[in-house]
């Protein structure tokens, strides 16, 4: 699975302001950030605090202990993180509302089967 835009649904924790041009608005003026840019610092951790907030908290996965990365659902479903790409293995499909609440949240294209992973 991908997640299109990821910075762009992610929250931010602190107050961001960015400098507009000249041809932006009529002059210059001063934007304050609701969610994290491409390009911004913080945007990946960002990105990180809130897919982990919604996994943990939501659809009740718990963390890999050794790979931050990783995440196991008690049903047997791993859920592995790679930037915006998620890759879901295990034999029973998590059919819980709290899951198509999460999946529902994000636009997302759906990659199909696995042929080869590194």
């Amino acid at each position: 699975m991908d997640i299109v835009t990821p910075f762009i649904v992610s929250k931010l924790d602190e107050k961001v302001s960015i400098h507009l041009s000249l041809e932006v608005l009529g002059g210059p003026r001063i934007a304050h950030l609701n969610c994290s840019l491409y390009g911004h610092k913080q945007s990946p951790r960002c990105w990180y605090s809130t897919i982990d907030e919604l996994l943990v908290t939501q659809v009740a996965f718990r963390r890999g202990q050794f790979d931050c990365s990783m995440y196991r659902h008690a049903k047997g479903t791993v859920l592995v993180l790679y930037d915006d790409d998620m890759l879901l293995a295990g034999h029973e499909p998590i059919s819980s509302a709290m899951w198509k609440r999460f999946k529902a949240r994000f636009n997302k294209v759906n990659l199909g089967y696995v042929e080869y992973f590194l």
